[in-house]
C-alpha cells in the first residue's frame, strides 16, 4: 500500500480548522485535522510534507513521522509544520485503522472508559452540532455518536 494524494479541505463555518484527508492506492482514506495558522499550515503541507510522503507505506506511522520530522527540524519545533505533521499523522492512523478493521483504541491497547464528557458553555453546542455534521459530509462519515453534556442545560446525546 501507498500514499497516492494528501488533500486538505476547509469548513466554511469554521476557518480556523483544516481537514487532511491521506489517499491511498487501495482506496482508503484517511482523516486528520488541526486548527489555527491555517495558511502556513497548508504551505508546509503541500509544498513540503506531502512531497517527502507519496509513494509511502502508510501503515509505517512512526517512520514517516521521524522521516519527515527530520526534514522539518531547520523550521524548529513547533508552529505550521509540525501542525501540519500531527494532521497527517491523524490521518495515518485512521488508514491504519481501516486497514484491519478495527477501531484505534483496539489498536492502541484497548478501551479505557465507555465515555468521555465534554463540558460545553450552553452557547457553544449548535455550533459544534453543524461543524460535525459538515465534517462528516465531507468525511463520508455514515455514523458518529457524540455525548457532550451542555453547562446549564444538561446532558444530550448527539447521532446522526
Amino acid at each position: 500500500m501507498h500514499i497516492t494524494a494528501i488533500e486538505s479541505l476547509r469548513l466554511e463555518a469554521y476557518q480556523r480548522l483544516l481537514l487532511v484527508r491521506v489517499h491511498t492506492d487501495t482506496g482508503l482514506i484517511g482523516v486528520g485535522e488541526t486548527v489555527d495558522k491555517i495558511p502556513g499550515t497548508l504551505g508546509a503541507l503541500h509544498g513540503t510534507i506531502a512531497p517527502l510522503l507519496l509513494g509511502q507505506d502508510p501503515l509505517d506511522i512512526e517512520g514517516n513521522w521521524h522521516f519527515v520530522f527530520d526534514n522539518l527540524m531547520y523550521h524548529g519545533y513547533s508552529g505550521a509544520e509540525l501542525r501540519a505533521l500531527s494532521a497527517i499523522e491523524i490521518a495515518l492512523w485512521d488508514v491504519l485503522g481501516q486497514h484491519y478493521g478495527a477501531p484505534l483504541f483496539h489498536l492502541l491497547g484497548g478501551r479505557t472508559r465507555e465515555w468521555v464528557m465534554a463540558p460545553l458553555h450552553h452557547c457553544c453546542w449548535a455550533k459544534i452540532l453543524s461543524i460535525s455534521r459538515e465534517i462528516g459530509a465531507l468525511c463520508s462519515i455514515t455514523s458518529c455518536i457524540m455525548d457532550i453534556v451542555v453547562l446549564n442545560c444538561g446532558p444530550f446525546r448527539l447521532s446522526r
